[in-house]
């Protein structure tokens, strides 16, 4: 994902735009202590959607007046669409493979 780039995650009806910033990854290393590339948990991934997404709401000018409890509840009932989802946003239309590495584009002759 492009740093500088807003994308958007849908869950259910309902869309939040993300953007990895220095904010994002500063809240998600106080909220967690760990560095923005650890994610050891599903709750780690969790709170990095939720410093995104606040980053995402001030980028597009959007009020995102949830505590991190109030963005979980929201989330509660999409565990699957979330995860889904928000590795989509993030990741564009690249998918990784087995180990990390993203898939290059196959060229194609003519």
């Amino acid at each position: 994902m492009d740093f500088t780039e807003v994308r958007t995650v849908r869950i259910e009806e309902r869309d939040f735009p993300i953007k990895i910033t220095l904010r994002a990854s500063i809240g998600y290393q106080k909220q967690t202590g760990k560095s923005f590339t650890d994610f050891e948990s599903t709750e780690d991934y969790i709170v990095f959607f939720y410093h995104i997404a606040k980053a995402g709401a001030k980028a597009m000018n959007q009020e995102f007046n949830y505590t991190y409890e109030e963005f979980l509840d929201l989330l509660d009932d999409y565990p699957t669409e979330t995860i889904s989802n928000l590795s989509k946003a993030i990741l564009g239309d690249k998918e990784p493979e087995p180990g990390g590495e993203e898939k290059k584009p196959m060229s194609s002759k003519k």
